[in-house]
């Protein structure tokens, strides 16, 4: 397994890639080195694909959020923000959005972290300049291991030591956007494994508490979570 904290050097990162002999060629020796520069100091925005996501989306395109943060987008969500030309610094991606839509993000610049080895990794690697992956997290200090793209996604922002993060695109509720999964036509259908999504919950307030991270939701989404502060939509460039 893939132990962040080990990680100090390029061959670290190589040893770090499930079936690395396959994909060797298309690991960025410097993307790890890149992620720490993105992320460290600076506020940081995870984009989840729930419900709220189009408009949460709308919401940073309008405040221009993006000029004043570091973006991570989990999956779906870095095409909902591509699609109103905001590209994402950061994609944690386990494939299960279109890959054909992840490519153009890809060629937009975003490092892409792959949290497992799916069908179609390897045609998404050649369009990303900047990877990482596939990998399989695991903090053999923190003992944490991902439940999803999701907690995965915080837990870079965290372990990157960003200066807070704030949480966009959530329902806890579960209820997903068009951009969950590919083929989903139905914005609002609801997770079939609310058991895995609720553990994904329990993580990222795990998370954060074990960071001691500065997190914020927005009332708009009703984001009830242990160690996240709700503030309005329009308080997030002070809060930045």
């Amino acid at each position: 397994m893939w132990d962040l904290i080990s990680f100090t050097n390029d061959s670290e990162i190589l040893d770090g890639c499930e079936g690395r002999k396959s994909y060797r060629k298309y690991v960025r020796r410097e993307s790890l080195f890149l992620l720490r520069t993105i992320l460290t100091g600076f506020p940081v925005i995870v984009f989840s694909v729930g419900r709220p996501l189009p408009a949460a989306v709308k919401v940073a395109w309008k405040l221009r959020l993006f000029e004043i943060c570091k973006i991570i987008a989990v999956d779906g969500a870095a095409i909902a923000l591509a699609s109103s030309n905001i590209v994402p610094d950061v994609v944690v991606s386990d494939l299960d959005a279109d890959i054909n839509d992840l490519i153009h993000v890809g060629k937009q610049g975003s490092i892409i972290v792959l949290r497992r080895k799916m069908e179609g990794t390897e045609k998404v690697l050649r369009f990303f300049k900047k990877c990482i992956g596939p990998i399989v997290f695991y903090d053999s200090v923190a003992k944490y291991d991902a439940n999803s793209d999701l907690d995965a996604a915080v837990y870079l922002a965290c372990k990157f030591h960003c200066r807070k993060v704030v949480l966009l695109g959530f329902d806890v509720s579960g209820n997903v956007s068009i951009y969950y999964k590919h083929g989903l036509r139905h914005t609002g259908s609801r997770l079939a494994d609310q058991k895995r999504f609720t553990e994904t919950l329990r993580r990222i307030s795990w998370i954060l508490e074990k960071f001691d991270m500065e997190a914020y939701g927005v009332l708009e989404e009703n984001l009830s979570l242990k160690g996240v502060s709700l503030v309005s939509y329009l308080d997030l460039p002070n809060i930045l």
